[in-house]
């Protein structure tokens, strides 16, 4: 069976959780004896498939600068276009389709179209998008043409349905993996939190991902602040917006802070806090908690979405609208030992379920289903 991913991800994203998840799934299909997996990228900015020599991917790599993108994307899509009428590169059976910016890409004739769809935050949220953003135009047009639908959960399975109106046997799951590098030996952060035990919160902080709650959450717990600093991992510097927001909320340096640095430094803080939590209003899938669980982090985490789907019963669930839940749920986990080692041995079974393999080994079987249909 040949399967060829086209360019759109691997061309527009340099870093991100759906170039990851191909980089992963693509990695472990071509090693498979019966199967040939390559990208067609003809001009390529991501960065995982320019640090692996070994990735199969039909292309030239090209600096990450914003103002390539749709100069690479236009290049790229004729690129695929030419190189699809190739007959000596006939048959490919699988044509899997990386994102939907161009809201229909160029599979050769003959090939079976598989589309994957991670969530519908912006059918959801539009609030918090661009009304000129026409992500869900061109989601709903690839997913109307394609053959068959990947989600990455069973929440987003609904969801799609829900918005989209796709045929329920049209779409299967497979849940994601998750990736963690080795945390780094040590990492000296005591003047910010004065060796307080911290409370972690990783990733972007707009929008849906709620943060705004969580502040005032912590800055509602006389307790939290006395005994606990916030921990802000990535997503850049705070906003204007939000120092205004800590400013008003009475929340000192003492308190909290943000650091950004790489995968083994985030796996060092996910080792050893106190907490992680992860409020968001909606996730596709939801890889952080499962990084912190597999490094012994016990969770908080949101009832909405997928999350409650991906951390099972291993986590501390709260409610993402109500200050007082997320509150009352840290203060639950962190204010009692047996019930924070609890979750933790909890976790660490939980992540057992998920893994890179487990995913290329699903997808393959999709592949395999849809080649063999008549559809």
């Amino acid at each position: 069976m040949k399967i060829v991913y086209d360019y759109q991800i691997f061309t527009g994203q340099e870093y991100g959780g759906v170039s990851r998840y191909y980089y992963e799934i693509v990695s472990r299909l071509s090693k498979h004896p019966n199967i040939t997996a390559q990208v067609w990228a003809p001009f390529y900015q991501n960065a995982y498939a320019k640090d692996d020599p070994t990735f199969p991917i039909w292309g030239i790599p090209v600096p990450a600068l914003a103002k390539l993108g749709k100069i690479t994307r236009f290049l790229s899509s004729n690129g695929c276009t030419i190189r699809s009428k190739l007959p000596l590169l006939h048959p490919i059976d699988i044509w899997h389709e990386t994102y939907f910016w161009e809201g229909q890409s160029c599979p050769p004739s003959g090939a079976k179209k598989i589309l994957t769809v991670y969530d519908m935050i912006h059918e959801k949220f539009p609030q918090f998008f661009s009304q000129n953003d026409l992500t869900p135009k061109k989601k709903a047009i690839a997913a109307k043409n394609a053959d068959h639908i990947i989600c990455i959960s069973h929440s987003t399975k609904k969801d799609l349905i829900e918005f989209c109106d796709i045929p329920e046997n049209k779409i299967s799951v497979t849940h994601l993996g998750f990736f963690l590098k080795n945390p780094c030996e040590y990492f000296d952060f005591r003047e910010k939190t004065q060796e307080k035990p911290y409370i972690l919160y990783t990733g972007q902080r707009g929008g849906y991902k709620n943060f705004i709650h969580l502040l005032d959450a912590f800055a509602s717990s006389d307790l939290l602040k006395k005994d606990f600093h916030l921990l802000c991992f990535g997503g850049g510097s705070f906003s204007s917006d939000e120092k205004e927001k800590i400013k008003s909320l009475s929340l000192s340096e003492n308190v909290i802070s943000q650091i950004g640095g790489d995968d083994s430094l985030l796996s060092y803080l996910y080792k050893n806090a106190a907490l992680f939590v992860y409020p968001s209003l909606y996730e596709g899938f939801g890889i952080p908690p499962l990084e912190a669980m597999a490094l012994g982090c016990p969770v908080l985490t949101s009832h909405e979405g997928s999350l409650k789907e991906v951390v099972g019963s291993a986590a501390e669930i709260c409610s993402p609208y109500e200050t007082a839940s997320i509150k009352e749920g840290m203060e639950r986990v962190l204010y009692s030992p047996s019930y924070s080692l609890k979750l933790k041995q909890l976790g660490l079974e939980q992540v057992k379920l998920f893994s890179w393999d487990k995913c290329a080994k699903e997808t393959i079987e999709i592949y395999k289903n849809c080649h063999n249909s008549h559809i």
